[in-house]
């Protein structure tokens, strides 16, 4: 399947005041087995409030452009909508900062078919950076779009 979405991200810091993203995704999705799904996918983003854009031009909560992958458990793989949950990494491919290492995240969803080919799914998760000891970094995410089985 491949999918495409758009959600809103909100990093809260324990040091900076951080803006709200927003992003386009595309993602691919496998099934390996018959309730076990491997994804992996790329979203870009841009920035909405927050500390002046000049004072954070790299590191998290900085409009980039991010890579993820992860592993997601269907309930219900075979019927009209199946909740499923799964965990993921992402990491952040520019503006990054020297010392982030991505974040770790957990997410449940619903998705449903529109038709035999067309699907449309609702997200949320919650995660953890692993930015090191000096700053706390928590991650909400809200996704909604459509997938395409090929």
């Amino acid at each position: 399947m491949i999918g495409f979405g758009g959600y809103l991200d909100r990093v809260y810091s324990s040091e900076r005041i951080l803006p709200v993203n927003y992003t386009i995704q595309i993602d691919v999705s496998r099934f390996v087995s018959k309730r076990f799904v491997v994804r992996g996918g790329l979203s870009g983003s841009g920035s909405a409030g927050g500390d002046d854009p000049a004072d954070r031009p790299t590191g998290i909560g900085a409009p980039a452009l991010h890579a993820a992958g992860g592993l997601f458990y269907y309930l219900k793989p075979q019927s009209m909508w199946s909740p499923y949950g799964g965990a993921e990494y992402w990491t952040q491919l520019t503006q990054r900062a020297d010392h982030d290492r991505g974040a770790v995240i957990g997410s449940l969803g619903l998705e449903g078919a529109v038709s035999h080919r067309i699907g449309i799914f609702l997200e949320a998760g919650y995660g953890v950076g692993l930015t090191g000891p000096d700053e706390q970094t928590d991650r909400l995410v809200a996704r909604i779009g459509l997938r395409l089985k090929f």
